[in-house]
This record gives structure tokens, C-alpha cells and sequence, in this order.
């Protein structure tokens, strides 16, 4: 919110966070109705299935697939900005750690392509930071799962950076949704 704020200078320009620990797509699409009504949003980013990739949770990645063509679905006519998952570093959370993820991530891409939404690798972005020594493990996450207040606002100035300082999509608050069908950007 601070970054968009400054950058539009605008302090009208509010960022809503639904995200909930634990949260898988099936308890999103559960929960879709009390969860907030997007009518009236401008944009949504969506950033789902590290939760579904934990192989405790069972979740094949056909039905993976398939719920997050349910939740764009209930996002109607407001353009999403979907993210890909990010890394995973210890076993003892996820039993495989990020070979699993792996799986999900091709489906995010392809689940991104087919439905021609702005699609942002987490997952490479955030471990090019880690070997560039930009960033360490422990300071963003420290199980290998959860974010500190460092590692969202990693994740917030690399969203900040995908689509609001890149060229190829120059948009302004209030105009998302004039570009909707229009977010392929390689």
C-alpha cells in the first residue's frame, strides 16, 4: 500500500489482505463469500497453493488446477495478477521440501498462460535473491514456510516491480480495469 501510495501519490489507495494461515484453494473457495466482496477492486493478486502442495494436504495437481479456475471464476470481471508459490526449504514442514513444488508450479504457469492473467515466478524470484546474497532464509522466513514483516515486504516491492514499474504495463489506479484480458507479459 505505502509503495503504490507513493509512487501514484495517492493516499486513497487501499491494499486489502484475505490471506490466512493455512488457507488452501479448497478452504478459499469454501469461504469466498465471507471473505471480502471484489466488486468495487481494482485488481487482485493472487498468490495460493503452497498450502495445497504439502504432500499432508493430498491435494492431486489436477484439483489444484481445477480450483483455481473456481476461484478465478469468482473474481469475475476484476484483472488478477497471479503468483506463482514460493520456496520451501525444510523437509520436516512439507516432507519433500521444494520438489514438490515443482509439480505446482508448472501448473501455476499453465494455469497463468491459459487464462492470459500477469503471472510472477515467486519462486525464482526469491531464490535469485537467495543466491545473489541479497537475502537470507532465516531474515524472510524462518521455517521455510511462513513470512516475517521483511519477507512480505520482499514479496510486495518484487510485485511492485513486476507490474507497476514495468514498461510494458503502464497502469494507474482506477484503470485496472480497462486492460483486463491484456496481462501477458513475458
Amino acid at each position: 500500500e505505502s509503495l503504490l501510495r507513493d509512487f501514484y501519490k495517492n493516499d486513497n489507495i487501499i491494499i486489502t489482505n484475505i490471506g490466512q494461515g493455512t488457507a488452501t484453494t479448497a478452504k478459499l473457495i469454501k469461504n469466498w463469500d465471507n471473505v471480502a466482496d471484489f466488486e468495487d477492486h481494482d485488481l487482485i493478486i493472487l498468490m495460493v497453493g503452497t498450502n495445497d502442495s504439502r504432500p499432508v494436504k493430498e491435494l492431486s495437481v489436477t484439483d489444484y488446477y481445477n480450483n483455481l479456475v473456481k476461484i478465478l471464476d469468482y473474481t469475475g470481471s476484476t484483472p488478477v495478477v497471479f503468483l506463482g508459490i514460493t520456496p520451501r526449504f525444510k523437509e520436516s514442514v512439507t516432507g519433500d521440501g521444494d520438489n514438490v513444488i515443482q509439480f505446482y508450479r508448472s501448473v501455476c504457469e499453465q494455469f497463468a498462460d491459459e487464462h492470459n492473467l500477469l503471472y510472477i515466478d515467486m519462486f525464482n524470484s526469491i531464490m535469485n535473491m537467495y543466491k545473489n546474497r541479497s537475502l537470507s532464509r532465516g531474515v524472510i522466513s524462518p521455517d521455510g514456510s511462513h513470512y516475517t514483516n521483511i519477507g512480505y515486504k520482499t514479496i510486495a516491492e518484487i510485485i511492485f516491480t513486476e507490474v507497476f514499474l514495468n514498461d510494458d504495463i503502464k497502469i494507474k489506479p482506477n484503470q485496472f480495469k480497462d486492460i483486463a484480458g491484456q496481462w501477458v507479459v513475458r
